[in-house]
């Protein structure tokens, strides 16, 4: 394995070394980059926004997207109340007859 890691510094130095030789001597300024792209690209940023939110609209409410169990939650609450207080009168610290 430890060759691995000199193969890589090879690699890396290499690709390093061919790119800055590349872009210093043979690539050219491009002329046809104005300002004109950035503008195009920034209103398809607000055509895109507004694809997402939209999308977003209709996963959240799909019901088939994100399902849950649909349970009554006061029946959960009242079965932890029925076992707090099986667990209390079992320890002794839950007495009835002083709850009245």
């Amino acid at each position: 394995m430890p060759v691995m890691y000199l193969i890589g510094a090879i690699f890396y130095t290499g690709t390093y070394y061919i790119n800055k030789i590349l872009i210093l001597k043979y690539y050219n300024k491009s002329r046809t980059f104005t300002r004109t792209i950035p503008l195009y690209s920034a209103d398809f940023f607000k055509y895109g926004l507004l694809l997402h939110m939209f999308m977003a609209l209709i996963m959240l409410t799909t019901p088939d997207i994100f399902q849950t169990k649909e349970e009554n939650p006061h029946r959960i609450s009242i079965i932890s109340l029925e076992k707090i207080q099986n667990l209390t009168s079992e320890s002794g610290l839950y007495d009835e007859s002083n709850s009245a």
